[in-house]
């Protein structure tokens, strides 16, 4: 199954101490979220810690062949997951678990949900 927007996925796990560079396309809208421990991001050795959260810089008339570094160092055990992609340039709302492009289809998640309509069904009869 291929996506509609290229976008890229990782799961990176580190030791205390170790440094790692991790590389995504330069065009990409960028976010990172800290799942264990603390690491240290970037020129700036930004620390981020367990449940915390960045999005970081991309350079929007680059090219999906140019690659950005991103310089990780784990001041404790850690796992980060970063994801990004290409931006989409879509209008964003949200409401409890739902992410929608209004708050009309917030609404309409919402109906479906209590329905028992939303998305294919949790047991095939």
């Amino acid at each position: 199954m291929n996506s509609l927007v290229p976008i890229t996925m990782a799961e990176i796990i580190l030791r205390e101490g170790t440094e790692y560079t991790h590389i995504l396309p330069e065009n990409h809208n960028s976010f990172l979220y800290m799942l264990a421990g603390e690491m240290e991001f970037g020129e700036s050795k930004t620390k981020i810690a367990k449940t915390g959260a960045a999005t970081l810089s991309f350079n929007e008339g680059g090219s999906e062949s140019n690659q950005s570094e991103l310089k990780i160092k784990a001041k404790t055990r850690s796992k980060v997951l970063i994801y990004s992609g290409v931006p989409i340039r879509e209008e964003i709302a949200f409401g409890g678990p739902f992410v929608m492009n209004t708050a009309e289809e917030i609404q309409e998640a919402f109906r479906d949900l209590q329905l028992g309509v939303f998305g294919p069904p949790a047991v095939k009869e």
